[in-house]
């Protein structure tokens, strides 16, 4: 059986409107995501009209089956329309995606006891499962001392360090996942189907409120999860078996803080208050729950502002 599929390259211009209000390529994509799979290539390090940041947000917005991939040059664009063509043929061989399957096994990352787990300080719990469900490690990938050197220099010295370089750590196999733990300062564990959970600290050393969570150190905090997942799912699965994710996140104990912008506590730095005895400890996800692997990368600022609304929303209940 044939199955066609379009493709899409977005640069900086936008292209002459028509009758629609809209360039003939923005409405070809429109007409052509309602009916087969579409491949958008997104270019990167250009500067994008107004125009076509709006196509570009459209584009992300669109859940169902529309993937995207980034690129730089035309040399590169090549290369990564030949791994998207790859990567869509192996996710068609593997089993149905089944969304309430991924979300169940996002939500069981999230630990039973973490209300009972004593950190530093409060404590932002994220949770990332991808679908298909397949194994994606066998057991020797799992304990190569390569990966888990890799994951843990990522975490350490990555662009974003979700765990901290002053502080030791060690990693283990613990129950068919390899876990790196920093002590009471956060920890991360990765199983073989490529579920990442992430244990991580809103404050680090003296950069501490223990009544108040303010709302850009939770952001900046969710945004090296994400941006770690994603480098961590490319790390294991470069083919893009897993082409879809479920995100799950708890505060936990940190739900019972007082939440503010940086502005807002500069400005009343002693009055705060704590929610004594209303420890909203649940996890939330979006919904709906499934979301294409690529908007780790390319849709995180929006995927960051909901999940944060949904977890101050958790809070408040």
């Amino acid at each position: 059986m044939k199955i066609f599929v379009s493709s899409v390259i977005l640069g900086g211009e936008y292209g002459a409107k028509q009758p629609s209000a809209l360039s003939a390529t923005h409405e070809e994509y429109r007409e052509a995501r309602e009916t087969r799979p579409t491949f958008v290539f997104v270019q990167d390090g250009v500067t994008r009209k107004a125009d076509q940041a709006q196509f570009l947000r459209d584009v992300q917005r669109w859940q169902h089956g529309v993937f995207r991939e980034t690129f730089t040059t035309p040399e590169q664009l090549r290369s990564v329309i030949t791994r998207a063509l790859h990567n869509w043929e192996l996710a068609r061989a593997t089993a149905p995606l089944d969304e309430s399957e991924v979300l169940e096994r996002a939500l069981r990352l999230i630990p039973e006891e973490r209300h009972r787990r004593s950190y530093r300080g409060p404590t932002l719990v994220v949770g990332v499962a991808g679908g298909p469900a397949q194994s994606i490690l066998r057991p020797s990938e799992l304990e190569s001392p390569a990966l888990a050197k890799d994951l843990l220099r990522e975490a350490l010295f990555g662009s974003d360090q979700i765990l901290d370089s002053t502080l030791g750590s060690k990693y283990a196999i613990e129950q068919d996942s390899l876990v790196i733990r920093q002590g009471d300062a956060g920890a991360i564990s990765l199983d073989g189907q490529g579920s990442l959970l992430m244990e991580l600290p809103i404050y680090r050393g003296p950069e501490r409120h223990p009544s108040v969570l303010i709302q850009e150190q939770l952001a900046g905090v969710l945004t090296g999860a994400l941006r770690y997942a994603a480098w961590t799912l490319d790390r294991i699965d470069a083919t893009q078996r897993l082409s879809h994710v479920a995100l799950v996140a708890t505060l936990g104990e940190a739900s019972m803080l007082t939440w503010r912008s940086q502005a807002e506590h500069d400005a009343n730095p002693n009055s705060h208050y704590m929610r004594m005895g209303q420890d909203r400890d649940q996890p939330v996800h979006l919904s709906p729950p499934l979301r294409l692997r690529p908007a780790l990368k390319l849709d995180a600022e929006s995927l960051i502002d909901d999940m944060i609304t949904l977890l101050k929303r958790n809070a408040r209940q």
